[in-house]
């Protein structure tokens, strides 16, 4: 029996961030969807999010921003796994998005090896 790839909603609004993001992360194997801003990302969601095991979230765009997109996320699929990505510190971040619903946050710049490694482990959860 073949595993079932782990697939990911990139929503990022710089295209060279999503594209390169997007080749690391189909080289790791996870089969990927892209989105440009948060209304994007939630449409690709409502298609498809029965299988989608992460987004990976940025929290500043146009439209709808990340903290907006993941509130209704949750609201279509209460346990749905989002990562969230800013250049605010962690700190920062938990009291200004406190009431925002996400599994992990990442701040920028970071190590691709340490977000590989924090997808996979909640894909696995």
């Amino acid at each position: 029996m073949v595993a079932k790839s782990k697939t990911i909603l990139l929503v990022e609004d710089e295209q060279i961030v999503r594209e390169t993001l997007g080749m690391i992360f189909t080289k790791h194997g996870f089969a990927l969807y892209e989105a440009v801003d948060g209304v994007e990302g939630l449409k690709v969601f409502e298609e498809h999010s029965d299988s989608i095991d992460v987004v990976l979230m940025d929290l500043t765009m146009p439209r709808m921003n990340g903290l907006e997109a993941s509130q209704k996320i949750c609201e279509l699929k209460p346990d749905a796994r989002i990562i969230l990505c800013s250049g605010y510190g962690i700190e920062d971040a938990q009291e200004k998005f406190a009431h925002c619903p996400f599994a992990a946050y990442v701040k920028k710049p970071f190590k691709i090896n340490a977000l590989v490694e924090k997808i996979e482990s909640l894909c696995d959860e």
